[in-house]
């Protein structure tokens, strides 16, 4: 056997250049994406300090028909543009200080992001502190019927609520996006 010439056959990890023939498309640059919780629960339990990134903010007033203007001036690359990505960094703590807003309109902004990113693929980071409760995607606490747990209706609890969240993921799938 070629056990010299197979390294996948002896090493625990192998990584293989793609040819074009592997691609859907060309290689693009790496584009990141950050979706940020900025509602009262996020503010106070401390998430927006010190370490979250968007060059740029859209805030979206229709849930139910998402619109992104200009979703390429949503996009800037980290090299040309890190001292307004700094300066937002320093900025977002304070932006909202006193925003009492306990609602989250997740699901739209994961359509919003959808809508910038399909093009280009990428990764999506999501920093979420509360339930979705606007829009599509919302859920609702359901862990709190305690007569259920132990029974044949248990089940239940674990199926899915919603069906945009199961359609949203075979989209990203299908644009190349990563959601972490």
């Amino acid at each position: 056997m070629d056990l010299d010439q197979r390294p996948e056959l002896t090493q625990g990890s192998v990584e293989f250049v793609a040819t074009t023939e592997y691609m859907v498309r060309p290689p693009m640059p790496p584009l990141y994406f950050f979706l940020i919780d900025v509602s009262i629960s996020a503010v106070r339990s401390g998430m927006l300090e010190s370490s979250l990134t968007q060059p740029q903010m859209m805030v979206v007033s229709d849930l139910d028909d998402v619109f992104v203007p200009l979703p390429d001036d949503l996009i800037v690359n980290l090299a040309d543009s890190r001292s307004v990505v700094d300066v937002f960094l320093d900025t977002l703590p304070s932006m909202f200080q006193d925003n009492v807003n306990v609602e989250s309109a997740f699901g739209p902004a994961l359509k919003a992001a959808f809508s910038v990113m399909n093009q280009l693929g990428g990764k999506r980071l999501i920093f979420q502190n509360t339930m979705p409760s606007l829009g599509i995607g919302r859920l609702k606490l359901r862990g709190d019927h305690v007569p259920v747990y132990g029974t044949d209706k248990e089940h239940a609890l674990r199926l899915p609520e919603d069906p945009f969240y199961k359609q949203m993921a075979a989209d990203l799938t299908k644009y190349q996006i990563g959601v972490y």
